[in-house]
């Protein structure tokens, strides 16, 4: 079956738009799976502090779920990084398709809340109604990649604080 032009270009842009929801399902299951995993290693270590075993081993303990914490966010970070590529490649492409089909929409919502500065309305053509837009313009996907930073900056102060409690206990004897 021929399609024209436009019926190509609808293709692959409904083709282009499956795949976004895909890998953005796919990142929000990620994103639960490596929070999960490191709220339980934070229960681990809140573990050791509240039972109590010996210091040696608590430290021990302590530090090898940091330091695992801080290589699963070290992973994460890396599949954050490439994400964000991938969705401002798909949001691209999907701009460049909806131009050429002839949506306003993509264009709106990229001026709105991509360009940078931001433009101080947007307006709707076939309505009286306007879009304000936000003065930070970084997607929310780009922001989100940040988090896995973070989350390894508290492993490595727990780490470093296990290593230093171990010291000072060992130069108190």
């Amino acid at each position: 079956m021929e399609l024209g032009e436009e019926g190509r270009l609808k293709a692959e842009f409904d083709a282009n738009l499956d795949l976004w929801k895909h890998e953005e399902g796919v990142r929000l299951q990620r994103n639960t799976v490596l929070l999960s995993l490191n709220a339980f290693l934070a229960i681990g270590v809140s573990a050791m502090i509240t039972v109590g075993p010996p210091v040696l081993a608590a430290v021990g303990i302590t530090v090898v779920l940091a330091l695992f914490g801080r290589a699963s966010c070290w992973i994460w970070e890396g599949l954050q990084i490439r994400h964000v590529l991938y969705a401002e490649f798909r949001r691209k492409q999907l701009r460049e398709l909806a131009a050429r089909l002839g949506y306003e929409s993509w264009e709106n919502q990229w001026t709105g809340l991509r360009t940078d500065p931001p433009p101080k309305k947007v307006p709707f053509t076939q309505t009286d109604d306007s879009f304000n837009p936000p003065l930070w313009t970084r997607s929310a996907v780009e922001v989100e990649s940040y988090l896995p930073v973070v989350v390894g900056l508290f492993w490595t102060v727990v780490a470093v604080a296990s290593l230093l409690f171990l010291a000072a206990h060992l130069l108190s004897y």
